[in-house]
């Protein structure tokens, strides 16, 4: 793909990354910070902004993909390389169904009680045990992003608390168009669960000021590689195409564009639960 294209794509993959973390209240770290500690649930967060979300989705994709029209016509098939088994796993075959359904058993299971820790950490463990059993059909499991992020929150949790000081200061008193632009700017240097915690610790938020809070921490999730967790995840699938590195400044302005999109409808449509 051309240069503008790779950093259009990675833009824009972020970008929805992010917004598309608020149509429920598990699907990304923020969400999941910000409905414990406001009580917000599946239906509040669809309500507040889901046909937002969903419009601003469409529309972003839409101008990207007339945008860059041309550049699609000039990509060439790519050569597909042969997928590296790792060596404990050569000799297994397929998956069998059951398998695959228990598997999403406890997926469904997790996001029913991700806020019971008993329950969840017996039901790890069971789940644990259950992928040792059956070793012969399953893959290996890679705990190691799991883990990072699991750290990550945990000092979030620990060291958080006292940031209320300077956080209150510095967006305690903003108003609506305020808060969204510096939930917006806080994110791109800040991954938006830092935020999103620090934000718990404000009392009395009105409901529209907690509605532009959240906007602004997911509108601005794609301007930078550490605004939003799942980024690196992207950078790591799409960096093949960047022969010469990622460019923070090429994909920030990669982004901005739909950043600013989100922006305005978040803005000019706003509600508040």
């Amino acid at each position: 793909p051309t240069k503008r294209l790779a950093y259009g794509t990675m833009g824009l993959m972020f970008v929805n990354f992010s917004v598309g973390g608020v149509l429920t209240n598990f699907a990304a770290p923020p969400a999941l910070t910000l409905s414990r500690c406001w009580g917000w649930t599946v239906t509040a967060f669809f309500s507040l902004f889901g046909w937002r979300v969903l419009a601003g989705i469409a529309i972003v994709n839409v101008l990207y993909f007339f945008f860059f029209r041309r550049d699609f016509c000039k990509l060439k098939p790519m050569k597909h390389k042969e997928e590296v088994v790792v060596e404990s796993d050569k000799h297994k075959g397929p998956v069998p169904v059951w398998i695959t359904v228990v598997h999403l058993a406890f997926l469904a299971w997790t996001v029913i009680t991700a806020h019971y820790l008993p329950i969840f950490l017996g039901s790890y463990l069971l789940f644990l045990g259950f992928h040792q059993a059956t070793r012969t059909h399953q893959y290996n499991l890679n705990l190691k992003r799991p883990m990072m992020v699991g750290l990550f929150l945990a000092g979030l949790v620990i060291h958080g608390g006292f940031q209320g000081w300077w956080i209150e200061r510095l967006i305690g008193d903003l108003g609506f168009g305020a808060m969204l632009l510096a939930g917006t700017v806080l994110t791109a240097f800040n991954e938006n669960t830092t935020v999103a915690y620090l934000a718990c610790l404000l009392d009395d938020l009105k409901p529209s000021i907690q509605y532009a809070l959240v906007s602004g921490l997911v509108a601005g999730g794609g301007l930078t590689i550490i605004a939003h967790a799942p980024n690196p995840a992207g950078q790591a699938l799409l960096r093949p195409y960047f022969k010469k590195g990622i460019s923070s400044w090429d994909l920030f302005l990669a982004a901005l564009v739909p950043t600013l999109i989100f922006m305005a409808i978040f803005y000019f449509f706003p509600t508040a639960p």
